[in-house]
This record gives structure tokens, sequence and C-alpha cells, in this order.
């Protein structure tokens, strides 16, 4: 059995998870923050602070049609 394994990223406003083997590379998250997803460099996601940072994040991610990119708002 294939070992699923959930990449996190995180500031103090909001946790981001990644599931590779559900990413189909629809690149709608690329597309709405490319200063925040760049498959070219590593780690591929990189978070900026702040609430309303964290706010446009979010919304990027309801866009990925594989749920493969999922967030959780913290409460600060």
């Amino acid at each position: 059995m294939e070992e699923k394994k959930i990449k996190s990223y995180e500031t103090k406003h909001i946790r981001v998870t990644w599931e590779p083997h559900l990413c189909r590379h629809a690149a709608e998250c690329v597309k709405g923050a490319s200063d925040v997803f760049n498959p070219s460099i590593r780690p591929w996601i990189t978070l900026k602070e702040g609430k309303e940072e964290a706010k446009r994040v979010a919304e990027v991610i309801d866009r990925c049609p594989t749920r493969a990119l999922k967030y959780e708002l913290k409460k600060v």
C-alpha cells in the first residue's frame, strides 16, 4: 500500500496542507497566487504573515478542484 504523505505549512493565521497524491496540477493555486505557490522552488508553498494574506490564500485554495490543498484559518 502506498504511503500518502501530507505536507503542512503555516503562519500564525493559517495552516495549509497539501496532499501530493491528490494533486492533478490544475494550477489554480499558481494562477491565483504565484507569489505563494511556486512549483519552481522548494518549498513550493511560501506563506506570508498577516490576517488578510491568510484570507487571500484561503480564497485561492477554495479553487483547487482536487482538494489536494486544504487550509485552516487560525483564531488569533
